[in-house]
């Protein structure tokens, strides 16, 4: 185990998840955050006790929800991570 793991059985550092919205598609909730040009996203800091979860940012963008997840991170943290996706233009690999 890496010593970021907190004695958990295992480790989740990070996600990125993306699904189409329909309409059983559920509101987003936690704090408003814009981060991006036209783009709000709703931000739920981690909660912890024996083991921690993720912070996650979650977000609507081009007909799909997006969620970014980092364990027990702070808002900025979880932010640099969703700014850094190549949905917006900004990676240097990505083919816009």
């Amino acid at each position: 185990m890496g010593n970021d793991c907190h004695t958990g059985m295992y480790c989740c550092f990070r996600t990125i998840h993306g699904e189409r919205i329909t309409s059983q598609t559920p509101p987003l909730t936690g704090s408003r955050l814009a981060f991006e040009p036209g783009v709000t996203g709703f931000f739920s800091r981690a909660v912890c006790s024996a083991n921690c979860n993720e912070s996650v940012l979650e977000f609507d963008y081009r007909g799909y929800r997006y969620s970014v997840g980092v364990e027990a991170a702070a808002r900025a943290t979880v932010l640099k991570t969703a700014q850094s996706l190549a949905l917006f233009g900004k990676n240097p690999q990505s083919r816009t």
